[in-house]
């Protein structure tokens, strides 16, 4: 994993720069991506009189947290967006998607691997509401389609 290789993550200060303030994340932090599912040991900025909420440093970095309140899991936005363009065009299951990202993390079968597709489910929900959501208020206030519905990046 990458937390046995002794990385660290650093949220809400440039890459190679600890937080003087910082407080440790969950021990066995969880990071869903499009290439596997990682343990990781990540560090929250506690910068500040008043330090950014742990979920707010999370999407900052464009993970989205499986929980709002002491995330120990979260999707990058990458992923769920994957998931999103393959659900839509291919008519990929979660379960199907989870199983593709648990083979990618050990193919092998023989190790465990650190989250269940319970928890990939809360992640996915919130996104898709989320994306759902704002494209409702963003088409009912006449502003036109999304510019990440017209290919373009961002939103």
């Amino acid at each position: 994993t990458l937390q046995s290789l002794s990385l660290v993550i650093q949220l809400g200060h440039p890459l190679g720069q600890r937080c003087g303030y910082g407080h440790v994340g969950h021990k066995d932090f969880v990071v869903i991506h499009t290439n596997s599912i990682h343990q990781v040991t990540l560090w929250f900025c506690g910068c500040g009189r008043k330090p950014a909420l742990k979920r707010t440093q999370l999407l900052r970095a464009s993970w989205w947290p499986a929980t709002p309140l002491n995330p120990q899991t979260c999707a990058m936005i990458q992923v769920l967006r994957q998931f999103q363009t393959l659900n839509l065009q291919g008519k990929l299951s979660v379960y199907n998607f989870y199983h593709t990202l648990e083979l990618q993390t050990d193919g092998t079968g023989l190790l465990k691997v650190p989250v269940s597709l319970t928890v990939l489910n809360i992640p996915v929900d919130r996104f898709l509401i989320f994306v759902l959501g704002s494209n409702a208020i963003i088409l009912s206030n006449g502003e036109g389609v999304p510019p990440y519905l017209n290919g373009e990046k961002g939103g």
